[in-house]
């Protein structure tokens, strides 16, 4: 499960890898859906609803300061696109 803030075309490439099934290719089972907002799509990932978030990176930093283990991911089809990441997903590390 992704749990993206909300619906953006800054989240182009889950969409695209989603609807091109770049998941599917690697095995993955993959559900989109959308938080409303950075705090609900993070607050979805560190209640274990949700296995990986799309939104805020700071959220990240904030909860690892409150004991929570995390970690960023980029999304390497962008960068091997672009030469450089530009979007990032939470990924809860347990």
């Amino acid at each position: 499960m992704v749990n993206e803030a909300f619906e953006h075309l800054l989240y182009i490439g889950l969409y695209v890898a989603k609807d091109k099934g770049f998941f599917e290719q690697q095995g993955l089972d993959v559900k989109i859906e959308t938080g409303g907002g950075d705090a609900q799509a993070f607050s979805a990932l560190t209640s274990g609803s949700a296995q990986f978030a799309q939104g805020d990176p700071a959220f990240v930093a904030i909860a690892n300061e409150k004991g929570w283990m995390g970690a960023l991911l980029r999304w390497p089809w962008i960068e091997q696109q672009s030469g450089e990441s530009r979007r990032q997903i939470h990924h809860a590390v347990h």
